[in-house]
């Protein structure tokens, strides 16, 4: 596996990683692997990307409470959306909204 920065000017850098035998673009700059989750880009990444120290550095406590604060209100967000699906599909179908609302989570866990 190879890791990439994507650099288009259209878009945010992103980071992604692919097999060895995937043909890269040219808006792609290989880098050093993510050492975890944890890591972030530093702002000199591009003075030596294949350097694990100079590309990386760890997220900040604020940076990693901005995260667990976005995955809280997409899990908000996606409870809302099943309780909304529910209360639908029990006026549609006639059954309860409890009824629905498991349907609906068996789906899922079904996808």
């Amino acid at each position: 596996m190879r890791a990439y920065i994507k650099t288009n000017p259209e878009a945010n850098l992103a980071y992604i990683v692919l097999r060895d035998d995937v043909h890269t673009q040219p808006s792609l700059v290989e880098c050093a692997l993510r050492p975890d989750e944890n890591h972030t880009l530093t702002d000199s990444w591009q003075d030596d990307p294949m350097n694990p120290s100079v590309c990386w550095r760890p997220k900040t406590a604020q940076e990693l409470d901005a995260e667990k604060d976005d995955e809280a209100s997409r899990q908000i967000d996606e409870t809302k959306l099943v309780k909304a699906v529910a209360l639908w599909a029990a006026g549609h179908l006639g059954i309860a909204p409890a009824q629905a609302r498991q349907e609906i989570k068996d789906i899922y866990k079904g996808l």
